[in-house]
């Protein structure tokens, strides 16, 4: 394993330790496909707060946005990811049940 690749590993997971990064990325899991405005409103942010998220994970690679009039709605570039996340989540459900 490559330096270049443990840095590439390690900035993933500074981007994933933000619950409102991992809440939205299990939303487009579990659909599609989500304007900005419905996951604002699923996840009860402010649609400016959210839309930065969204920017974010978009930039880095993560997420991908089509515009359809004036929403903007945004998939998962892949499932690879919220697998791993959900094992995180598994791992640490289990760990907190034997705490």
């Amino acid at each position: 394993m490559t330096d270049s690749t443990l840095i590439k590993a390690s900035e993933l997971l500074k981007l994933l330790a933000n619950p409102i990064r991992l809440q939205i990325l299990l939303l487009l899991a579990d659909q599609p496909s989500l304007s900005g405005k419905t996951i604002h409103q699923l996840l009860e942010l402010d649609a400016k707060t959210v839309a930065q998220y969204l920017i974010k994970l978009r930039t880095k690679g993560l997420l991908v946005s089509r515009r359809q009039g004036h929403e903007v709605y945004y998939s998962l570039v892949n499932d690879a990811l919220v697998n791993f996340i959900r094992q995180l989540i598994g791992l640490v459900e289990q760990k907190l049940a034997n705490d």
